[in-house]
């Protein structure tokens, strides 16, 4: 039988737990660009070309791609993400979520889970774009779950020559050539 005492101790550490994970610290990306970027950019389809992260880089995860619609949430234009990936087992895998514009250049974000994942949340921003060649490269902050790093997605599967140039010459400049690994997209 559960005592009273018990119930209230196990309450305040559920309490504890999630106001653990949905810290914020709110110190979205100083280095987010002051270009301005239309939020109907982002919809559609984007590969991940490059990246730090550990969930891509381990080789079980393949074929990463960020897929974005505009949704209203909050009467508020909100990118619905939906990250797609395949299993080892080649099955279609989904993490969904709302990626909230946190500034008036739509380059700094913070994503919360949706489902069962709403407890999550975490804040990104865009350190790099190119509008005609649609690439970008994303610096996305710690969390509780994940490390912070950097992802190079685009509108291409495959990046071509003149494409994996720009981005490389970019990733010189901001010190960063040597942190992404290129990721291959089947």
């Amino acid at each position: 039988m559960i005592t009273m005492r018990k119930l209230i101790f196990f309450i305040m550490v559920g309490f504890i737990i999630v106001l653990l994970i949905t810290v914020n610290n709110n110190s979205m990306s100083q280095n987010a660009i002051q270009q301005n970027i239309p939020l109907e950019t982002y919809v559609g389809k984007w590969y991940i070309n490059m990246t730090t992260f550990p969930m891509w880089l381990k080789g079980d995860k393949k074929n990463p791609t960020f897929n974005y619609t505009i949704q209203t949430k909050n009467e508020k234009p909100t990118l619905h993400g939906d990250v797609q990936y395949f299993n080892k087992k080649g099955k279609l895998k989904h993490i969904t979520g709302f990626d909230k514009p946190m500034n008036d250049y739509n380059t700094a974000f913070q994503w919360r889970g949706k489902g069962f994942l709403w407890l999550f949340k975490s804040n990104w921003s865009i350190i790099a774009y190119h509008r005609e060649q649609q690439w970008a490269i994303m610096y996305f902050e710690k969390t509780l779950a994940t490390p912070e790093g950097y992802d190079v997605f685009s509108k291409q599967k495959q990046l071509d020559d003149k494409t994996l140039e720009t981005i490389n010459k970019k990733l010189e400049e901001l010190g960063l050539k040597e942190n992404l690994k290129m990721l291959k997209q089947e």
